[in-house]
């Protein structure tokens, strides 16, 4: 007789939800043509509508659709903030011109996370293991697009 847990855990569906950001990231540089760093705006987007139909009604999937949610809302904070250093850098000179070291070295730190922690999410979703995205803080529930009873 199989366990509860095993009919709610569908580890190729959990490991893609981790895997939706990359996916529509890939889509929007494609569109635009090259990578732009504001662009990180879209990372949101996967786990908010292609990870709602991976998801689906299980528990499991909606635990890993909802840290997917949060990496991916700091992310494209983090690569805003980034952009803003980068532009006011670039944009005015002297001092303000050591923005664009920082930012640089914030963009190449940024897309490293990016990558590798969501095909590191992705591969323990996979395996079952738990997953959990380091230096991610949890986002309000309303930012998460859930309802107060999914939050």
């Amino acid at each position: 007789m199989a366990e509860a847990h095993d009919v709610d855990a569908r580890p190729l569906l959990d490991a893609a939800i981790h895997l939706t950001p990359l996916l529509v990231l890939g889509a929007a540089i494609a569109a635009a043509g090259r990578p732009l760093l504001w662009l990180v705006v879209v990372l949101p987007v996967g786990p908010l509508v292609l990870g709602r139909v991976l998801a689906g009604g299980r528990a499991a999937g909606r635990a890993h659709r909802a840290q997917t949610i949060d990496a991916t809302v700091w992310a494209a904070g983090v690569g805003l903030g980034l952009w803003a250093l980068l532009w006011v850098g670039l944009n005015t000179g002297g001092i303000l011109l050591m923005f664009v070291a920082l930012g640089t070295i914030g963009v190449l730190l940024l897309g490293v996370n990016i990558v590798f922690l969501h095909l590191v999410a992705a591969n323990d979703a996979r395996k079952r293991l738990p997953v959990r995205y380091p230096w991610i803080r949890p986002v309000p529930s309303w930012l998460r697009g859930l309802t107060p009873a999914e939050g």
